[in-house]
Protein backbone atom coordinates (compact mmCIF):
# COMPACT_ATOMS: atom_id res chain seq x y z
CA UNK A 1 0.00 0.00 0.00
CA UNK A 2 1.25 3.24 -0.68
CA UNK A 3 1.12 6.41 2.17
CA UNK A 4 -1.33 9.11 0.83
CA UNK A 5 -2.31 12.54 2.29
CA UNK A 6 -5.40 14.20 2.56
CA UNK A 7 -5.13 17.46 0.53
CA UNK A 8 -8.49 19.15 0.74
CA UNK A 9 -11.52 18.37 3.49
CA UNK A 10 -13.79 21.31 3.10
CA UNK A 11 -17.09 19.43 2.13
CA UNK A 12 -14.93 17.61 -0.91
CA UNK A 13 -11.78 15.27 0.64
CA UNK A 14 -9.44 15.18 -1.85
CA UNK A 15 -6.51 12.21 -1.71
CA UNK A 16 -3.43 11.84 -3.53
CA UNK A 17 -1.04 9.54 -3.39
CA UNK A 18 2.19 8.54 -5.69
CA UNK A 19 3.44 5.31 -6.85
CA UNK A 20 6.57 3.68 -7.47
CA UNK A 21 6.42 4.02 -11.29
CA UNK A 22 6.38 7.94 -11.05
CA UNK A 23 2.47 8.19 -10.87
CA UNK A 24 0.52 10.33 -8.76
CA UNK A 25 -3.27 9.19 -8.17
CA UNK A 26 -5.73 11.48 -6.89
CA UNK A 27 -9.49 10.44 -5.10
CA UNK A 28 -12.11 13.21 -4.56
CA UNK A 29 -15.40 12.46 -3.12
CA UNK A 30 -17.73 15.13 -4.45
CA UNK A 31 -21.03 15.56 -1.89
CA UNK A 32 -24.01 15.12 -4.27
CA UNK A 33 -26.73 14.22 -2.07
CA UNK A 34 -28.67 17.44 -3.31
CA UNK A 35 -28.89 16.29 -7.15
CA UNK A 36 -30.69 12.90 -6.43
CA UNK A 37 -34.63 12.95 -6.01
CA UNK A 38 -34.91 9.39 -5.04
CA UNK A 39 -32.70 9.59 -2.14
CA UNK A 40 -33.64 12.66 -0.14
CA UNK A 41 -33.74 10.90 3.04
CA UNK A 42 -29.71 10.19 2.93
CA UNK A 43 -27.61 13.76 3.52
CA UNK A 44 -24.50 12.43 2.68
CA UNK A 45 -24.04 10.85 -0.71
CA UNK A 46 -20.45 11.26 -2.91
CA UNK A 47 -19.29 10.32 -6.17
CA UNK A 48 -15.81 9.68 -6.55
CA UNK A 49 -13.76 10.43 -8.91
CA UNK A 50 -10.11 8.95 -9.48
CA UNK A 51 -7.58 10.13 -11.35
CA UNK A 52 -3.65 9.77 -12.50
CA UNK A 53 -1.24 11.64 -13.88
CA UNK A 54 2.56 11.45 -14.68
CA UNK A 55 5.52 13.93 -15.81
CA UNK A 56 7.46 13.06 -18.39
CA UNK A 57 6.52 8.88 -18.68
CA UNK A 58 5.79 7.92 -22.06
CA UNK A 59 6.11 4.41 -21.85
CA UNK A 60 3.24 2.16 -20.80
CA UNK A 61 1.85 2.19 -17.57
CA UNK A 62 2.79 -1.13 -15.44
CA UNK A 63 0.37 -3.13 -13.37
CA UNK A 64 0.85 -2.08 -10.12
CA UNK A 65 -1.49 -3.78 -7.24
CA UNK A 66 -0.65 -1.39 -4.92
CA UNK A 67 -2.73 0.93 -6.58
CA UNK A 68 -5.95 -0.82 -6.06
CA UNK A 69 -4.64 -1.84 -2.22
CA UNK A 70 -4.47 1.74 -1.62
CA UNK A 71 -7.75 3.08 -3.26
CA UNK A 72 -9.45 0.41 -1.46
CA UNK A 73 -7.64 1.67 2.06
CA UNK A 74 -9.08 5.35 1.34
CA UNK A 75 -12.51 4.08 0.51
CA UNK A 76 -12.69 1.45 3.87
CA UNK A 77 -11.73 4.26 5.88
CA UNK A 78 -14.18 6.66 4.20
CA UNK A 79 -16.94 4.65 5.11
CA UNK A 80 -16.09 3.24 8.34
CA UNK A 81 -15.22 6.52 10.01
CA UNK A 82 -19.07 8.07 8.35
CA UNK A 83 -21.06 5.01 8.42
CA UNK A 84 -23.85 7.07 7.20
CA UNK A 85 -22.28 7.97 4.05
CA UNK A 86 -22.63 6.32 0.69
CA UNK A 87 -20.16 5.99 -2.20
CA UNK A 88 -21.45 6.24 -5.74
CA UNK A 89 -18.84 5.63 -9.03
CA UNK A 90 -19.94 6.11 -12.49
CA UNK A 91 -17.61 4.77 -14.99
CA UNK A 92 -16.97 6.90 -17.87
CA UNK A 93 -17.22 5.40 -21.74
CA UNK A 94 -15.88 8.40 -23.23
CA UNK A 95 -13.22 6.10 -24.19
CA UNK A 96 -14.66 2.49 -24.15
CA UNK A 97 -12.89 1.19 -21.88
CA UNK A 98 -15.57 1.77 -18.79
CA UNK A 99 -16.46 -1.96 -18.75
CA UNK A 100 -12.62 -2.04 -18.05
CA UNK A 101 -12.76 0.10 -15.16
CA UNK A 102 -15.88 -1.27 -13.54
CA UNK A 103 -14.41 -4.52 -13.69
CA UNK A 104 -11.38 -3.52 -11.94
CA UNK A 105 -13.45 -0.99 -9.48
CA UNK A 106 -15.77 -4.49 -8.71
CA UNK A 107 -12.52 -6.40 -8.05
CA UNK A 108 -10.57 -3.85 -5.77
CA UNK A 109 -13.67 -4.13 -3.62
CA UNK A 110 -13.79 -7.70 -3.60
CA UNK A 111 -9.98 -8.49 -3.28
CA UNK A 112 -9.08 -5.79 -0.72
CA UNK A 113 -11.88 -4.44 1.06
CA UNK A 114 -12.32 -5.37 4.37
CA UNK A 115 -15.52 -6.42 4.86
CA UNK A 116 -17.10 -3.48 6.47
CA UNK A 117 -18.70 -2.33 3.16
CA UNK A 118 -21.04 -3.52 0.23
CA UNK A 119 -20.81 -2.51 -3.25
CA UNK A 120 -23.73 -2.96 -5.54
CA UNK A 121 -23.44 -2.70 -9.30
CA UNK A 122 -25.71 -1.37 -11.69
CA UNK A 123 -25.62 -1.82 -15.74
CA UNK A 124 -28.54 0.31 -17.35
CA UNK A 125 -28.99 0.20 -21.29
CA UNK A 126 -29.80 3.14 -22.85
CA UNK A 127 -30.78 2.35 -26.84
CA UNK A 128 -31.61 5.02 -27.97
CA UNK A 129 -28.17 6.82 -27.11
CA UNK A 130 -26.16 3.08 -27.82
CA UNK A 131 -24.53 2.97 -24.41
CA UNK A 132 -24.78 1.19 -20.82
CA UNK A 133 -24.08 3.24 -17.62
CA UNK A 134 -22.41 1.34 -15.62
CA UNK A 135 -22.12 2.58 -11.70
CA UNK A 136 -22.31 1.41 -8.73
CA UNK A 137 -23.06 2.35 -4.61
CA UNK A 138 -20.36 1.37 -1.89
CA UNK A 139 -21.91 1.59 1.74
CA UNK A 140 -22.19 0.01 5.28
CA UNK A 141 -24.07 -3.08 5.59
CA UNK A 142 -24.49 -2.37 8.91
CA UNK A 143 -25.94 1.16 8.54
CA UNK A 144 -28.15 0.67 5.25
CA UNK A 145 -29.57 -2.65 3.41
CA UNK A 146 -28.87 -4.45 0.29
CA UNK A 147 -32.65 -4.00 -0.61
CA UNK A 148 -32.89 0.27 0.43
CA UNK A 149 -29.70 0.71 -1.77
CA UNK A 150 -30.92 -1.65 -4.73
CA UNK A 151 -34.03 0.34 -4.55
CA UNK A 152 -33.00 3.94 -4.62
CA UNK A 153 -30.71 3.32 -7.04
CA UNK A 154 -32.69 1.70 -9.75
CA UNK A 155 -34.98 4.64 -8.62
CA UNK A 156 -32.49 7.25 -9.23
CA UNK A 157 -31.24 5.30 -12.31
CA UNK A 158 -34.71 4.95 -14.28
CA UNK A 159 -34.95 9.01 -13.64
CA UNK A 160 -31.62 9.21 -15.40
CA UNK A 161 -31.81 7.00 -17.71
CA UNK A 162 -35.41 7.84 -18.86
CA UNK A 163 -34.69 11.64 -18.93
Amino acid sequence: MYKYSLIEDAGHPLFIFNTDYNYSVSLSFTNISHKLKSFESIQHIYIIDIDSFTEGITTKRVKDLKIGITISKIINDFINQNPEFLITFLCDDADNKHYLRFKKFKGWAANYGSGNIEVLSFEYPKPNRNKTYLTGVIFNPKFYSSNLITNLSKGQLDYFVNK
